[in-house]
Parts: C-alpha cells; structure tokens; sequence
C-alpha cells in the first residue's frame, strides 16, 4: 500500500490536486488527436518532444525538420485555443525569442539525452543563453498572469 494512503485520503486528494499534469506529446497519433487528449480536463501543461517526434516519423535527431516543426506549431496553437500551458525546450535565445511570441511561458532548458551516455545536459544552451531566456528584465511575464513575478 502506498504511504500516501496512510495518511488518508485527504493527503492523497492533497497530492493529486497540487501536481501538475503535463502530458507529453510525441507521435504523429498524437498531434492528429491532440484536441482530444486536451479536452480529457485536468491537464495543466503540455510538452511536445520533437526529438520522439521525428524517431516516430522515421528522421531520428532530425528536430528542425518542416514536419516536426508543423507539429510543434500546432501543439502550441492548440494548446492555447484550449486553455492549456504549452511548454518547449530552449537550446537558444532565438528560441525563446521565438516561442515566446508564439505565446509560449513555460521552458525546459536542457534535456535527458546526454544522460545514458554520462553527459547531463548536452543538449543544454550556454550559460549566457540560459541567463538571457530567464532573466526578468529580458523576459518578463505578463503582470496580471497567473504566473506573475516569476521568470519564464
């Protein structure tokens, strides 16, 4: 039995209602039912994973590719006409310049490929990129969002 459910219920309800639900959005199936996925109801936040995306496809690493950049268009479009938090992974500036005025606020900066091979964070952006994409005075959030205060 999980120990959440030895504190009760309450603890356990507690838990759920304080997590986020961020599913990942990684086959072509997907995308072509994303309005679907997203319409379930309790989904906070969604991620498209280009690099999944494109292994799907059959053009592994191939991330910039017309089709896997359509797709993540299209999770971020959707996402938002739906009311649901779209987030995306930075590997440069432009890249949060880009998202951002798409209407992305919410990023991964780095990833977990580098971790089966001993090199955390290798797809990672330099130093100066992550300092720019986070910093406030470059990047601020809307001041009557609900995330306000705080750093993309």
């Amino acid at each position: 039995m999980s120990r959440y459910f030895l504190d009760g219920p309450d603890t356990y309800v507690s838990i759920l209602e304080n997590s986020v639900m961020a599913p990942m959005i990684e086959k072509k199936s997907a995308v072509d039912n994303l309005e679907a996925i997203l319409d379930v109801g309790g989904i906070d936040m969604v991620q498209f994973g280009a690099a999944d995306f494109s292994m799907n496809l059959g053009i592994p690493g191939q991330g910039d590719d017309p089709e896997v950049t359509a797709a993540r268009n299209r999770v971020i479009r959707t996402s938002l006409k739906m009311g649901v938090h779209p987030k995306d992974g930075l590997h440069s500036p432009e890249d949060a310049r880009r998202y951002r005025e798409m209407g992305v606020r919410h990023f991964i900066l780095g990833g977990d490929l580098g971790i089966p091979l001993g090199k955390p964070g290798s797809r990672s952006p330099t130093p100066s990129a992550r300092i720019r994409a986070t910093d406030k005075r470059t990047w601020p959030l809307p001041e009557d969002g609900p995330h306000a205060n705080r750093t993309c």
